[in-house]
């Protein structure tokens, strides 16, 4: 399994607007794709901010290619995620999961 990265801050109420375009747009997109296993929207109060990390899981980096195309390590981030964030970052990282430890 491969882990994506992605970083992005944003005014709290843009915050909630980022959380609710991902909901609304992304998401719904992302499930149509073969190898999309997930994906996990994180949120901390950074002093004015909220730093937002965008965790997505896919079965293979041949799955994460077919969603962000030749060069996967490049962000994809749509017009309507721009228009509500304040700043985000133009790279991602993946990993490979190494561990998956269920809780108890």
């Amino acid at each position: 399994m491969i882990v994506r990265t992605w970083m992005a801050y944003a005014k709290p109420d843009n915050a909630r607007a980022y959380r609710d375009h991902l909901t609304a747009h992304v998401i719904p997109k992302l499930q149509k794709l073969h190898g999309f296993e997930g994906l996990e929207l994180c949120s901390a109060q950074r002093g004015d901010l909220v730093e937002l990390l965008v965790i997505s899981r896919w079965e293979s980096m041949d799955a994460v290619k077919a969603f962000a195309g030749p060069k996967p390590e490049r962000a994809v981030v749509e017009p309507g995620a721009q228009a509500v964030l304040e700043e985000f970052d133009d790279v991602v990282f993946h990993y490979e999961v190494a561990l998956d430890a269920p809780g108890a």
